[in-house]
């Protein structure tokens, strides 16, 4: 990846963090969307069709690492043999992978952030009262808001991206937007989604 390119994702993500912290009720609004008051649900959370979808897209950053995942067990099997792709690749997406979407969403902050979903807040039907993503208090006490590991893995995808060929990697630079139906089911906000493009 570029440096402007680079530069340019964790301007972005910096920016939408202060927005996002400076004007916390953006992401209720945004919510308020998908949120139906008659039957106090999210409907799109419900809808089949649209969790297929989901799951496709998240199984997609699992079948980018694929690869790289499968060469590593070759060289520990054969330790003999040539690794089919350059060994510092293979370390950097198994490393950004292990470090960003599994380590830091995963384990530090959705386990400890204690952030409500949408689905658990007053304002949509639920008990817990709304926590801006800055604060690392509140009622929920696993797998939480902030930030969305399903969107963290799909950032993640700008790790293989950056390694491909400068004629397609525009396309594979817009695959991280895969994130974007776990907004849609209102399972996180906005803000949580876009988080990771500044870590």
């Amino acid at each position: 990846m570029s440096r402007g390119v680079l530069l340019s994702f964790i301007t972005l993500g910096l920016a939408l963090a202060a927005l996002f912290a400076v004007y916390p009720s953006w992401d209720m609004w945004v919510a308020a969307w998908f949120f139906d008051p008659e039957s106090a649900k999210f409907p799109m959370a419900m809808s089949h069709d649209w969790n297929v979808v989901r799951k496709v897209a998240n199984w997609m950053p699992f079948l980018m690492l694929l690869p790289a995942l499968l060469i590593l067990v070759r060289k520990l099997v054969y330790p003999s043999e040539r690794m089919l792709i350059a060994p510092s690749v293979v370390l950097y997406l198994l490393g950004s992978f292990l470090i960003g979407p599994g380590l830091t969403s995963n384990v530090l902050l959705k386990e400890n952030w204690g952030r409500p979903r949408p689905n658990a807040v007053q304002q949509f039907a639920g008990a817990a009262p709304f926590e801006p993503w800055w604060h690392p208090g509140g009622m929920c006490k696993r797998n939480c808001s902030f930030v969305s590991g399903e969107a963290s893995q799909a950032f993640w995808t700008l790790a293989p991206a950056s390694l491909a060929p400068p004629r397609v990697r525009p396309s594979l630079w817009a695959a991280r937007w895969c994130s974007a139906p776990r907004s849609g089911a209102s399972a996180w906000y906005l803000g949580a989604i876009s988080s990771p493009t500044w870590r």
